[in-house]
């Protein structure tokens, strides 16, 4: 996965954005996850010039715009990606995760806490 593409100059900014809003979809209620990362897309296409998120076409090469839904899981799916557990969201989640640093901690314990993440 990713390859050459990690590297990109819009995929590194891409991920600065998404690290910056990983607390907040963090703390979210489940119901209010699809938010947050409908609104890193938003904030992503908004852009001058627009942020976009593209899928290259195998048979023509070329790169195309995969739409809002796809982006949206995509948002989603970094935002999950490699969770990092900061000083603040532990203090915030009463002591239960104080020790633990990633997604992979967290599916060590019981499925309703893994929940919470994602």
């Amino acid at each position: 996965r990713g390859g050459g593409t990690n590297n990109h100059v819009g995929n590194r900014r891409f991920r600065m954005l998404i690290n910056t809003h990983k607390s907040r979809y963090y703390k979210a209620p489940k119901l209010d996850k699809p938010k947050v990362a409908r609104e890193v897309m938003s904030l992503w296409r908004e852009q001058d010039p627009p942020g976009r998120f593209l899928c290259k076409d195998l048979e023509t090469g070329l790169w195309n715009d995969v739409g809002d839904q796809k982006s949206r899981e995509k948002a989603s799916q970094c935002l999950r990606e490699n969770l990092i557990v900061t000083t603040t969201i532990k203090e915030t989640a009463k002591n239960e995760i104080s020790g633990w640093k990633t997604r992979s901690d967290l599916k060590k314990h019981s499925e309703k806490e893994v929940q919470t993440v994602g």
